[in-house]
C-alpha cells in the first residue's frame, strides 16, 4: 500500500468501534461489548461486557484486559452455532486509519459460561487474515459495511466456547506499546459431530510479545507483505479475507442500519511517550475548526484543522501523522 493512501486513510477522524450484532443462521443478535459493565440492569448478551464505553484500545499483551477488553466479564447468556457454519459479525464503525489484522480464537467452557475465569481460557486461533494484495484486513472489513465473517472449523467438538475475535490497529505499531488491540468477546454453544476440544490452546495473556513482529510494524514503509502475529492457525482453520466475499445476507443489513454512531473516545489505557509537534508539513493548509481528541492535527501532506480541542495538544506520532492527545 502507498504512503499517499496511507496519508488518505489518516485524514478521516478516529472513532474507534465495537461489535454490536451477531448474524447466526440468520437470526441477528444484538448487543456488543462496549459498556456493558456501566449499565444497570446488565444486558442479558452473549457478548462480554467491558469498560470500554470510550471504544477504547489495549497496549499491554500481557494484562488481562488483553483477553476480553477493559475489566470484561462474561455475558450471561450465549448463542448456539453448528461446526461448520459461519458467524457475521457487526462492528458499529471503524476508522480507515487504523488498519491491521483481523484474528479470531476459540477457548472451550469448562461448565457454565457464568463461573468462566477468562485467566484460564485457553485459546486457538481458528482464522487470520492480514495483508494481501496492498489491501489490509481492517481495510476490507470497513468496504463491506464494517462487517466480518468468521466460521467454526466442523471438526470442533460439541460444547461451550469463546470466541474471541479481535483487530490490531497498526498506524503506531512501529514502537513497542504502540498496537493498538480491540479484542470482543462471545459465548457460544457449538453443536456437531466433532472431536477435537481444543485442549492445547494458549492463555490469552501470552498470545502475543510485546516485541514480536506483527507486534512491531511499519505500515509506512510500503510493505508487501505482514507477518501475522500470535499462534498458528489450527488446523482446518481458515486464512485471508473474511468479510463474505460477496453481499451481506439481508439480516446482517438490517445489523448494519441499526449500528450506532459512536462519539470520539475521551479515555483509554495507554500510555504514550510523544513530542510536542512542530507545525506540520507538506503543504498543510491549516484548515479550519477545531480537531476532537485522537483525530489527526498533522503529519506530512496532510491539510486538515490544527487546532486541538482544549485540554489536548498536537502531538507527533510519526512524520505522516501528528494527533491530539
Amino acid at each position: 500500500m502507498s504512503v499517499l493512501a496511507l496519508l488518505a486513510f489518516a485524514g478521516t477522524a478516529l472513532a474507534h468501534g465495537h461489535v454490536s450484532s451477531y448474524t447466526v443462521g440468520g437470526q441477528v443478535i444484538q448487543g456488543g461489548t462496549n459498556g456493558g459493565l456501566s449499565v444497570n440492569p446488565r444486558p442479558n448478551t452473549p457478548a462480554w461486557l467491558a469498560a470500554n464505553n470510550d471504544n477504547g484500545f489495549v497496549t499491554d499483551v500481557t494484562s488481562p484486559d488483553v483477553i476480553c477488553h477493559k475489566s470484561a466479564e462474561p455475558g450471561s447468556s450465549s448463542f448456539t452455532v453448528a461446526a461448520g457454519d459461519t458467524i457475521t459479525l457487526q462492528w458499529n464503525t471503524w476508522p480507515d486509519s487504523h488498519s491491521g489484522p483481523v484474528i479470531d480464537y476459540l477457548a472451550p467452557v469448562n461448565g457454565g459460561f457464568e463461573s468462566i475465569s477468562k485467566s484460564s481460557l485457553l485459546f486457538t486461533k481458528i482464522a487470520e487474515a492480514g495483508l494481501s494484495d496492498g489491501k489490509w484486513a481492517a481495510n476490507e472489513l470497513i468496504a463491506n459495511g464494517f462487517m466480518w465473517q468468521t466460521t467454526i472449523p466442523s471438526s470442533i467438538a460439541p460444547g461451550n466456547y469463546v470466541l474471541r475475535h479481535e483487530i490490531l490497529a497498526l498506524h503506531e505499531a512501529q514502537r513497542v506499546g504502540g498496537t493498538q488491540f480491540y479484542p470482543q468477546c462471545i459465548n457460544i454453544e457449538v453443536t456437531g459431530s466433532g472431536t477435537n476440544t481444543l485442549s492445547d490452546g494458549t492463555p490469552g495473556t501470552q498470545l502475543y510479545g510485546q516485541t514480536e513482529p506483527g507486534v512491531i510494524f511499519d505500515m509506512y514503509n510500503n510493505p508487501t507483505s505482514y507477518p501475522i502475529p500470535g499462534p498458528a492457525v489450527m488446523a482446518g482453520g481458515s486464512t485471508g479475507g473474511g468479510s463474505g466475499g460477496g453481499s451481506p445476507p439481508a439480516t446482517t443489513a438490517t445489523a448494519t442500519s441499526a449500528a450506532p454512531t459512536v462519539a470520539v473516545p475521551t479515555t483509554t489505557l495507554r500510555t504514550l511517550t510523544t513530542t510536542a509537534a512542530p507545525a506540520p508539513t507538506g503543504g498543510n493548509t491549516g484548515g479550519s475548526g477545531t480537531v476532537p481528541k485522537w483525530s489527526q492535527c498533522g503529519g506530512q501532506e496532510y491539510k486538515g484543522p490544527t487546532n486541538c480541542v482544549s485540554g489536548t495538544t498536537c502531538q507527533v506520532l510519526n512524520p505522516y501523522y501528528f494527533q491530539c492527545l
